[in-house]
């Protein structure tokens, strides 16, 4: 097991105390139960491979309670088209990396806490939306002063979301961050983020994009699917507030 102190997070939900347990694959409950049981940390958060039972059973014993399942996708980068029934749409999207006064107003639509609102903190009744979009906010700026790249994506030359790319290794990105502006939720053009942010990964010579969806969101699990990208494994995840 790893124990990450997670001190950002006083900064990004205003708790005290906050500590991530990472489960190992050849992890078993007697060897973590003592590790686990005595920890004092306001907010603790438990990561599980799939499969581990044991663990995920016992920890709910002490408290800990599963709120997602974190599934992770990977897209091989050799070929990307669009499915036949966004193909209309092709002509009037486009995306470019965000200047300052852009990546201001991204940030600012994250911490306002109406774009991600099935994630573990925004699901957990003692912290909820607003805390999960401050907290996306910070994270994102930590991230672009990493050399992470926000990119604005448009439909018709309106700005409708945007996504943002992280450099894993020479031949890997990491798609971490991406959505809608909720006032297009209803738009049908949720495919244009992933298929954007997917082409770019590919124009700047990456072989691979990985990323990650939430249990809590099937829709946009199935569009990824959609759009080429296949399930690699998951990951339980379960918080307890002592």
């Amino acid at each position: 097991m790893i124990i990450k102190n997670t001190p950002w997070e006083k900064r990004n939900l205003g708790i005290a105390s906050s500590v991530e347990l990472i489960i190992e694959q050849h992890d078993n409950w007697s060897a973590v139960e003592k590790d686990i049981s005595d920890r004092k940390e306001q907010y603790q958060v438990m990561h599980v491979p799939g499969g581990l039972t044991d663990v995920l059973i016992n920890a709910q014993d002490l408290g800990f309670r599963m709120i997602e399942t974190n599934i992770q996708l990977v897209r091989d980068l050799k070929k990307i088209e669009l499915p036949q029934i966004y193909k209309r749409f092709e002509p009037h999207i486009s995306y470019h990396i965000a200047d300052s006064e852009e990546t201001d107003y991204i940030l600012s639509r994250i911490s306002e806490g109406n774009m991600f609102t099935t994630d573990k903190v925004a699901k957990d009744p003692l912290l909820g939306s607003k805390k999960s979009g401050e907290r996306y906010a910070f994270w994102t700026k930590d991230v672009l002063s990493g050399g992470a790249e926000l990119l604005c994506m448009f439909y018709k030359d309106k700005m409708i979301g945007f996504d943002v790319l992280v450099k894993k290794n020479d031949t890997t990105a990491n798609a971490f961050l991406g959505g809608l502006f909720p006032e297009y939720n209803d738009s049908g053009l949720g495919f244009s983020i992933i298929y954007q942010i997917t082409a770019y990964a590919r124009d700047c010579g990456y072989k691979k994009i990985v990323t990650g969806v939430s249990s809590n969101n099937f829709p946009i699990l199935k569009l990824h699917e959609l759009l080429g990208y296949s399930t690699t494994g998951c990951t339980y995840c379960l918080i307890k507030h002592a």
